[in-house]
């Protein structure tokens, strides 16, 4: 069924999806078209009508039960509700695991080597972040990547050199453990240019899909949208201007190019996947594409942009401040 194109519906999942629609919509609905419109690493979305109305309905991945927790993603849709920045979500099932949100005529997602964009979505970063939001899970990427790891286990698939450009990663613990223990807040977590939406008519964009949020250092959010789209070191110096208006701390900015190596070394994340049988989207994308120079380093493969990114980490670590935690 593969054959290296995006599957069809399966005919078991698509029986779940029509069977949902029908008892949110109506029968009308439910017998409607189905388009697949994402096969992700997590998830599969489908766009379908009810009335004049277009929805989109998310369903679990293979294995996302593994990795994602509903429960969590449903107290968090509740939590951000007030603040009129998310999706509207119209269901969302936490043992089904599927959600229906609003489709969004006359929408764009960002476009992250835009400047104006990306002060947009770095505006709302900002405006999430000193809410000071709780009530969520902590979230903590190198217990993430421990917990990857210990699900491999029953894997088969491995990824060269992955041993070695962890252990250069998790040098970087030991500074990070603070800002990842004290004074938390809700934080996105996905927050890659494609899950900030415009929509027309709207001048802030909406933060969509929230499934991986949690409470965690706000400077985890800045640097996964700058790993996403595969930023140069000067591209995620206009990104730190832009969250920071004021100018950033050398420690601020060594913590964002620590965060960005952790979640490059997370793509152990996409061998996970394709082991057990899915294809990995995103994280697949940032393993293998080709990077671009971070310090003017030429760098190709993954690890070795993994590498660059905790030596740059350590370097703003190390020569521009002391080696507390401040």
């Amino acid at each position: 069924m593969d054959n290296g194109k995006e599957p069809g519906i399966l005919k078991k999942e698509e029986a779940f999806v029509r069977r949902i629609i029908s008892g949110h919509f109506g029968q009308e609905a439910g017998a409607g078209e189905l388009f697949p419109v994402k096969y992700g690493m997590m998830n599969r979305s489908y766009l379908f009508s009810a009335g004049k109305e277009r929805y989109i309905f998310r369903c679990n991945g293979v294995g996302t039960e593994q990795l994602i927790d509903r429960d969590n993603e449903a107290k968090i849709y509740e939590l951000i509700r007030p603040l009129g920045i998310a999706e509207d979500v119209v269901a969302l099932s936490v043992d089904g695991g599927y959600k229906i949100s609003h489709y969004y005529e006359h929408s764009r997602v960002c476009d992250g080597h835009t400047r104006e964009d990306v002060e947009r979505c770095m505006s709302v970063l900002h405006a999430l972040h000193n809410r000071g939001l709780t009530g969520a899970k902590p979230f903590d990427p190198f217990k993430l990547l421990l917990f990857y790891e210990d699900v491999r286990k029953e894997r088969t698939t491995d990824v060269p050199e992955y041993a070695d450009v962890k252990e250069e990663v998790f040098s970087l613990r030991a500074f990070l453990e603070p800002y990842l223990t004290k004074h938390l807040t809700l934080c996105h977590v996905d927050s890659v240019s494609d899950n900030f939406l415009f929509v027309e008519g709207r001048e802030s964009p909406y933060l969509i899909d929230w499934e991986y949020a949690g409470l965690s250092d706000p400077l985890l959010d800045v640097a996964m949208f700058a790993i996403y789209d595969n930023f140069s070191e000067e591209e995620t110096e206009r990104l730190l201007q832009a969250y920071f208006p004021d100018g950033c701390s050398a420690q601020e900015r060594a913590r964002v190019y620590a965060y960005m190596a952790a979640v490059c070394c997370g793509t152990t994340g996409a061998s996970i996947r394709r082991a057990s049988g899915s294809r990995s989207g995103r994280m697949s994308r940032i393993s293998t594409v080709s990077r671009r120079p971070i310090r003017k380093k030429c760098v190709g493969s993954w690890e070795a942009y993994d590498k660059t990114l905790s030596a740059v980490a350590l370097s703003w670590h190390i020569e521009r401040f002391s080696l507390g935690t401040e």
